[in-house]
């Protein structure tokens, strides 16, 4: 361990090997799986290796790597260790992602819902060609189709969106300015893949619409636990009776760039191997060895 003493706090840095990291990474980011999935997590072990790498190769001027959370990678450390995704990283020692010999952005993502996202729609610095959208499946079902939430809905109340906006989108709503109570929302720009880029919501005492992009589309509908939306991949079902409020039908968990780990889960299922897997959801990519 290393600790540095930051303004009046203490910052504590786990210095660890890369593939004992990994041992940590793996687990904590796909789960404990059964044998059958083993392919899935040698992609994971892969992925997370090559993720890792690439944050050492860009220079930054903090005191670390690479955060522990979902920033980065989720890191658990020894407590949630298993044989199986220990056994994955043992078995895929020093194999990495490459395009054009290169060190890919191996980003990934729990569920895609149906199909993957273009890096540049996600990420400065995204335009990558390996980060294409797929669609996920081959012409046999979606691969991630086992997830929980592969389909999903939320219901809401136009006087809950309302508070919301005041409580977590300050920045639209200045000191003493009162829109009223929202009335309606409205999808205006959507993705190649379906996910929603442009959201309007209109307001009973405001002209023009309030026009939302990005994280602050999610932001909108973080429920009381501090949650965000699953995915931007949805759609706005009729009003309720009364007209108070709405339900939201969706599909997929997270940003929906790179590898689908769920759909990553189902391709091993269905007997494909960790190389086919990763270069199903990386487009062009070579598989190397360095070490």
């Amino acid at each position: 361990m290393r600790f540095i003493l930051n303004d009046d706090q203490i910052q504590v840095i786990n210095v660890i090997e890369l593939e004992l990291y990994l041992k940590g990474v793996v687990p904590a980011e796909i789960g404990n799986l059964g044998i059958i999935e083993m392919e899935a997590i040698k992609a994971q072990a892969i992925a997370a290796r090559t993720y890792a790498l690439k944050k050492l190769e860009l220079d930054n001027d903090r005191p670390y790597d690479i955060l522990s959370d979902v920033r980065d990678q989720v890191y658990s450390g020894n407590s949630k260790r298993f044989k199986l995704t220990d056994l994955a990283v043992d078995k895929t020692v020093g194999e990495i992602a490459v395009y054009n010999d290169t060190l890919i952005y191996a980003f990934y993502h729990s569920t895609c819902g149906g199909r993957t996202e273009y890096g540049k729609n996600q990420f400065s610095g995204g335009d990558k060609s390996y980060l294409q959208g797929v669609s996920d499946n081959f012409s046999s079902g979606d691969f991630c189709k086992d997830s929980p939430l592969y389909r999903w809905s939320e219901s809401f109340l136009f006087e809950d969106i309302t508070k919301s906006i005041r409580k977590n989108l300050p920045e639209f709503v200045s000191a003493g300015t009162d829109y009223g109570s929202v009335t309606d929302l409205v999808v205006t720009q959507r993705l190649k893949s379906g996910r929603v880029e442009e959201f309007a919501v209109l307001f009973d005492n405001k002209k023009d619409p309030l026009v939302l992009k990005g994280r602050n589309l999610r932001m909108l509908f973080r429920g009381n636990q501090g949650n965000l939306l699953p995915s931007k991949l949805f759609k706005i079902s009729k009003k309720n009776s009364n007209s108070s409020g709405f339900t939201i039908i969706g599909a997929g968990n997270g940003h929906g760039v790179g590898m689908c780990q769920w759909g990553a889960i189902g391709m091993a299922r269905q007997s494909y191997n960790y190389k086919q897997i990763l270069k199903h959801y990386y487009r062009g990519i070579t598989i190397k060895k360095i070490y």
